[in-house]
């Protein structure tokens, strides 16, 4: 289980998504043009899943395509995140 203060800085980050534009694309097409998944000009980009094993591999795309960016996996997905952050957060 990660520290503290990690989880507090994932949540607070992932509640900051409320505010920036979240974008749906299923894995294969990721995989196929990683280029098309971000848009603009991001310091930083979240990815995340049910579970997290897609969310790794897309993370590692994703990491390829845009070097410049920070790519950060939700470990364990949005299983572990109703687990660990948010108990409230439905699971799926």
């Amino acid at each position: 289980m990660p520290p503290p203060k990690f989880k507090e800085y994932v949540q607070k980050r992932f509640e900051s998504l409320a505010l920036m534009a979240l974008v749906d694309v299923p894995l294969k097409q990721l995989l196929k043009d990683p280029q098309q998944a971000i848009e603009g000009s991001n310091d930083y980009a979240f990815v995340v899943c049910r579970l997290g094993n897609d969310s790794q591999i897309a993370a590692d795309a994703l990491r390829g395509a845009f070097p410049d960016t920070q790519i950060q996996d939700v470990v364990g997905g949005l299983r572990m995140w109703s687990i660990d952050v948010d108990e409230s957060f439905p699971q799926y």
